[in-house]
């Protein structure tokens, strides 16, 4: 009986190991609720990374930011993007409910997945 225990302890240990990263890509779709008129119905598409408490954001022009996400997985980043507007990415990482919101323009946008 306690080698049975002590494959289980081992394998647990295997199988719970490191945390694995977590990579997906989103696309920025308009809250045509919450924003002007004049913005653009479809923004960028993120690539988005989540390896422990680290997370980055990256689309096609490049890397836009990475932080250090706090426990309760709420973020809420400021960054420019590559034209240089200024924007924030706020929500829940670990759930990937995440909004972009453009000071500049009004707008706000929903990251919606893409397959």
């Amino acid at each position: 009986m306690r080698i049975i225990w002590k494959l289980a302890a081992v394998l647990t240990v295997i199988v719970s190991g490191p945390a694995a990263a977590e990579t997906w890509r989103a696309r920025a779709d308009l809250i045509a609720t919450k924003s002007a008129e004049s913005c653009p119905r479809d923004g960028s598409v993120y690539t988005l990374d989540l390896a422990g408490n680290a997370f980055s954001a990256t689309d096609v022009d490049g890397k836009m930011f990475s932080i250090t996400v706090p426990a309760n997985n709420i973020i809420k980043e400021d960054y420019r993007s590559p034209s240089g507007n200024r924007l924030e990415m706020s929500g829940n990482v670990k759930t990937r409910h995440l909004e972009i919101y453009s000071d500049y323009r009004g707008c706000w946008w929903h990251l919606m997945p893409v397959k």
